[in-house]
């Protein structure tokens, strides 16, 4: 059962940026640590000026969190991951709050802040190959049974969007690799690829993308790395 969380300690890197916790209802308190507060900065200027107070957060538009925080939770493809492990370990999803998801975030979300306490394992999952990843994908898409959705939880389950994605190790460097949603068309991944090439020709700078082979299949992995 997923315990219910009295406070959240709020880091970047080895510092605690200050505390969060739960206030009434549905909203959520945070102060800043007295180290941070002497030789840091402020992480929401607008929301959280680097003072001293006890900051409250609206309802909305964050469903009673501060935006900073509200951003790290998972999204889409996040979100379905989460509230599936929620439904196999007997949890009714909208019962678990923010502070608890955010637990469930820890150290693994996309950005630089992290939640301590964390209720995920930091573990470094074996990748089999990307087809079986893309087929399990599907199946939680299609409201079918994975046997690896923790896997696929560690590998990506706090990153946003509406695509199943995984971070991993391609070629010795780190790839964030996308995967098709329920709604896709089969050519999909080298649409993006190949809008992502024009983007770079017209001059929008574009981070590097690769469309792989995949071993199983002629032709193209599924989606752009």
């Amino acid at each position: 059962m997923i315990r219910k969380i009295e406070r959240l300690e709020i880091c970047l890197g080895e510092r605690r940026v200050g505390t969060l916790v739960p206030y009434e209802t549905y909203r959520t308190a945070f102060q800043y640590d007295k180290d941070w507060l002497m030789d840091g900065y402020a992480i929401n200027p607008l929301q959280l000026p680097l003072t001293e107070e006890v900051f409250i957060a609206r309802y909305d538009p964050f469903e009673g969190l501060f935006g900073t925080f509200a951003d790290s939770l998972p999204d889409g493809w996040g979100r379905l991951l989460v509230d599936r492990m929620l439904l196999m370990q007997g949890e009714r999803p909208e019962q678990v709050g923010n502070l608890e998801r955010l637990s469930i975030v820890g150290q693994s979300g996309m950005g630089a802040i992290t939640y301590h306490p964390c209720m995920t394992e930091d573990q470094k999952e074996v990748i089999r190959d990307y087809d079986y990843l893309a087929a399990e994908c599907g199946k939680i898409l299609n409201e079918q049974y994975s046997d690896d959705l923790d896997a696929l939880f560690k590998l990506g389950g706090s990153s946003g969007g509406a695509r199943p994605k995984i971070l991993t190790q391609y070629d010795g460097e780190d790839w964030i690799v996308k995967f098709p949603s329920s709604y896709d068309s089969r050519q999909i991944g080298e649409e993006e690829y190949r809008y992502s090439q024009c983007a770079k020709k017209c001059g929008i700078e574009m981070p590097e993308t690769r469309l792989p082979e995949s071993p199983r299949k002629s032709g193209r992995m599924p989606e752009s790395c």
